[in-house]
């Protein structure tokens, strides 16, 4: 099992990119246009709006 404060993830939305993220080690409500962790094949995803119901671990773009 790998450990998700130590791995280094892409953007679901767009596998082309050259952007990676790692966790901030926050884990709440994403706020709009924050990057969180989400999945089975753990991404990053990108909120669209204040989520108020389900929380996730933040995500915070590095230098690759």
């Amino acid at each position: 099992m790998s450990n998700l404060k130590d791995g280094i993830f892409t953007l679901a939305d767009e596998p082309e990119s050259k952007k990676v993220f790692k966790a901030s080690g926050e884990f709440r409500h994403p706020k709009t246009d924050e990057y969180f962790l989400s999945g089975a094949v753990v991404e990053v995803y990108q909120a669209r709006h204040n989520f108020t119901f389900d929380k996730y671990l933040i995500a915070v773009e590095v230098e690759k």
